[in-house]
């Protein structure tokens, strides 16, 4: 016999908006993240090419952080306990990315 956990989940209107707009910074950053591989493939210099692969894997890192951290609070729950963290990680990785964009190491 299997046992399941029932988890209420439950939806506001001001959720929703706030989960769209993460949405749409989801698609932004993947935007930005080609971008990027588009204007490093065009780098003369093989180590900014380096500095924009770098950059780039830590951009797309944090997109698929914040898709994993979109699907779990779709709806609020005891889900969000578990992006909490999500988001911490979030917050680091693009802050790598962005010091690698402006100063390299």
């Amino acid at each position: 016999m299997s046992q399941q956990a029932f988890v209420e989940e439950f939806d506001t209107p001001k959720h929703a908006m706030e989960h769209q707009t993460l949405q749409a910074l989801s698609l932004s950053l993947h935007r930005a993240n080609v971008a990027l591989i588009l204007f490093g493939a065009a780098e003369a210099s093989e180590e900014r090419k380096q500095l924009v692969r770098v950059a780039s894997t830590h951009l797309l890192s944090g997109v698929n952080t914040l898709v994993s951290i979109l699907a779990l609070t779709e709806k609020l729950s005891l889900k969000v306990k578990e992006a909490i963290a999500l988001t911490r990680m979030l917050y680091e990785t693009l802050l790598v990315a962005a010091f690698t964009c402006v100063g390299g190491g």
